[in-house]
C-alpha cells in the first residue's frame, strides 16, 4: 500500500510535464484532456451534442449552469479528485458542487461502449441536480434515472442478481441506497438494479400516455413524499411494497440460474444418474447370477435322470 501511493506521488509530480491538459468545448460543458486523449474527447463531445438536447427535453430544461468533464489521464489523477485510493471500482463520477465531472480514460482503463454507457450516467445525474435545485430526491430515483436515461438493459446476470436478493433477503431498503460509490461493487451493482426497477416501475405503472413532466415539476415544488403522494397516490413506504411486489414477481423464479444453483443441480444430477447406473449394473449381475444357477440346476437334472 505504501509502495503504491509512493508510485500515485511520483506520477502526480510528472503529469504537468508529460500530460499538458488542453480544454475543448460542446453543449454547454468544458472538456479537459491530456493531448493524448483527443480523440477520446471527440468521442465525448460528440455525445453531448446527440443527447444534451434529449436530456434537456426528458428534464424540461432551458437554461443550466456549464458542466465540467475531466477525462483523468490516469489513475492517480482520477483518485486525486476523491481524495482517497478507496474508490477503486468507479469508472467516472459526478461532484454535484462543482459540476463536474471525472472520468477514466478508456486509453487505460475499460472500453469504449462502457465509456460512453458511463458519460452519459454521470450527465444524467448533473441535469437532476440542476433540475432538482431547491429539493433533493432520494439517491436511488436519482441512480435508477441515470441507469434509465443511459439506455441500460437489465441482462440475463442482471435478472439473476435481483432474483439472489429476493431469494437470499439481501434487497437493500430503498430509502437505504444513499452514495453507491461507497458500497462495496457488488452491493453497488444490486443497489443500481433496484434503483432502475424502481424507476421503470413508476414509469410503466404511473406515468404511461403523460411522462415524466408532471412529476418532475411535483418534484421541484413539494417535498418527496408529498410529490409523490400526488402523483402516484403512494407514500414512499407504499411504492416500495409494491415495487418489491412487482419485482418478484418479475424475477423471483430466476434463482434456477443462478451459478450456484446450476452447479448444485448438475451434482444431484450426476450422482442419481451415476446411482442408477450402479443399481442397473447389480440389477444385470443379479440376473446374470440367476440364470446360471437356473443352468446349473437344469444339468442337475438331467445327469439325474
Amino acid at each position: 500500500m505504501r509502495l503504491r501511493r509512493v508510485l500515485q506521488c511520483l506520477i502526480l509530480l510528472v503529469i504537468p510535464a508529460f500530460a499538458q491538459m488542453v480544454t475543448q468545448e460542446a453543449a454547454g460543458f468544458r472538456i479537459t484532456h491530456a493531448q493524448y486523449d483527443s480523440s477520446t474527447a471527440d468521442i465525448v463531445q460528440q455525445l453531448l451534442i446527440r443527447e444534451v438536447p434529449r436530456l434537456k427535453t426528458f428534464f424540461d430544461l432551458q437554461a443550466v449552469s456549464q458542466g465540467e468533464i475531466v477525462i483523468a489521464p490516469n489513475e492517480a489523477a482520477f483518485l486525486r479528485y476523491f481524495g482517497s485510493d478507496s474508490v477503486t471500482w468507479a469508472a467516472a463520477a459526478y461532484f454535484p458542487h462543482r459540476d463536474l465531472i471525472v472520468l477514466r480514460s478508456p486509453r487505460w482503463a475499460g472500453s469504449l461502449p462502457v465509456f460512453e454507457r458511463d458519460v452519459l450516467h454521470e450527465l444524467v445525474h448533473f441535469y437532476v441536480d440542476q433540475r432538482y435545485q431547491k429539493t433533493r430526491p432520494p439517491i436511488w430515483l436519482n441512480e435508477g434515472l441515470a441507469q434509465h436515461l443511459s439506455y441500460t438493459q437489465i441482462s440475463m446476470a442482471d435478472a439473476v442478481t435481483i432474483s439472489g436478493g429476493i431469494s437470499g433477503k439481501k434487497l437493500i431498503p430503498l430509502d437505504e441506497i444513499d452514495s453507491l460509490i461507497t458500497f462495496h461493487r457488488r452491493r453497488a451493482r444490486l443497489g443500481y438494479l433496484q434503483s432502475l426497477t424502481a424507476v421503470r416501475f413508476i414509469e410503466t405503472r404511473f406515468l404511461p400516455g403523460k411522462g415524466w413532466p408532471d412529476f418532475h415539476r411535483a418534484i421541484s415544488e413539494f417535498t418527496w413524499p408529498e410529490a409523490l403522494e400526488r402523483q402516484t397516490g403512494m407514500s414512499p413506504r407504499e411504492l416500495e411494497v409494491f415495487w418489491y411486489r412487482d419485482i418478484e414477481k418479475r424475477y423471483e423464479w430466476m434463482w434456477i440460474l443462478n451459478p450456484e444453483t446450476l452447479l448444485l443441480t448438475l451434482l444431484v444430477l450426476v450422482f442419481l444418474i451415476t446411482a442408477a447406473v450402479v443399481r442397473f449394473k447389480k440389477w444385470r449381475r443379479m440376473r446374470r447370477w440367476e440364470d446360471e444357477l437356473d443352468f446349473n440346476s437344469d444339468d442337475e437334472r438331467e445327469i439325474e435322470e
